[in-house]
């Protein structure tokens, strides 16, 4: 298909559409009843006249449902609009004040480029200052889990034949703990964060009737041990989408820290967006996503899987499997008995 290059530089303004319909709650003023633009706009608490001109944007692009009644036009839910009320799999009411706030990053991308400097402060930083912040960003990610999570676990295979330990390093809002709590029901479950970081994941896992089969434990994946007890040791452990944030240096000792508390006979899975090899086409997800590395988090950028391969190996554990999936890539690494 042809590339319309003003068609592409133009297709912010399609997202910034979505997320205003979004940010603004008129989504949530929508329902599956048509009304009219001011009866959207007094629920929102809004100005008519703005709204009338976002909800005629929104329904021009097949956002929303338009319909007429005389010279009246009138609006309601559609399946897009439906999603940006929902939350979990296939919900992006969430998702879409995460992409807000990359969206003003990604403005600017070219200053980025230049001084090689991030648009945020680290993570733990905004731990502190920013905390709403950065329950919007994972709780996002949950939803995001939730969509990716039937591709994922078609490839994570665990005998329960014996009970079994699974970590999950880094585990964040706790959405794929989760997963692994139903896809897993006789394992032992442990989600290891930061402890700012684990009422979140409470709120996520008593809010699925799973608070009882997870352990959250205060952990960091750069102390050595990831600060759990001396002798910890999983038949299992989940690194997810967490190498990305690091450079390589970094990257490669968190690789080697949770190799090392995989029991003999236990599995590694690293669960991440990878840097194309060289080799290969360009795929534009995984080139945008690294670029979105470089304006949003101070040291991120994505790796090749080759190179994470090489790390997984040097630190001990054989038998390395890629995956690819619908977004982003998984490699499973074992330790020998």
């Amino acid at each position: 298909m042809e590339i319309d290059p003003y068609d592409e530089l133009t297709a912010y303004q399609k997202s910034a559409v979505l997320m205003a319909g979004a940010e603004t709650g008129v989504f949530h003023a929508l329902s599956d009843e048509v009304a009219p633009a001011s009866a959207i706009a007094e629920k929102a608490n809004l100005a008519p006249p703005s709204t009338r001109r976002l909800l005629r944007a929104l329904a021009a692009n097949g956002y929303v449902t338009k319909t007429l009644e005389g010279n009246e036009p009138l609006y309601a839910h559609n399946n897009i609009s439906r999603s940006f009320v929902q939350t979990g799999a296939g919900g992006y009411a969430r998702v879409a004040h995460k992409e807000a706030l990359f969206y003003k990053l990604w403005g600017k991308l070219s200053a980025a480029l230049t001084t090689q400097k991030a648009g945020l402060t680290p993570f733990a930083e905004r731990l502190e200052t920013d905390p709403n912040q950065i329950r919007l960003f994972l709780t996002a990610l949950n939803d995001l889990a939730d969509l990716a999570a039937p591709g994922v676990f078609t490839h994570i295979n665990l005998s329960e034949d014996k009970p079994i330990k699974i970590l999950d390093a880094g585990g964040g809002a706790g959405g794929y703990a989760a997963h692994l709590a139903t896809n897993f029901p006789n394992a032992d479950i442990t989600l290891l964060d930061r402890e700012a970081v684990l009422p979140l994941a409470e709120e996520t896992l008593a809010s699925k009737g799973l608070l009882d089969r997870v352990e959250r434990v205060v952990g960091n994946l750069q102390a050595e041990g990831l600060g759990l007890a001396p002798g910890s040791s999983f038949d299992c452990i989940f690194l997810s989408h967490v190498l990305h944030d690091y450079e390589p240096t970094i990257a490669q000792s968190i690789v080697e820290k949770v190799a090392q508390l995989v029991a003999p006979g236990g599995s590694l899975y690293v669960l991440d967006v990878f840097e194309p090899e060289p080799n290969q086409p360009d795929n534009p997800v995984e080139a945008l996503f690294d670029l979105m590395m470089l304006v949003e988090n101070p040291g991120g950028l994505t790796h090749p899987a080759s190179v994470i391969e090489k790390w997984i190996s040097d630190a001990g554990l054989q038998e390395i499997q890629f995956h690819k999936l619908y977004f982003g890539s998984l490699l499973e690494a074992k330790l020998q008995n």
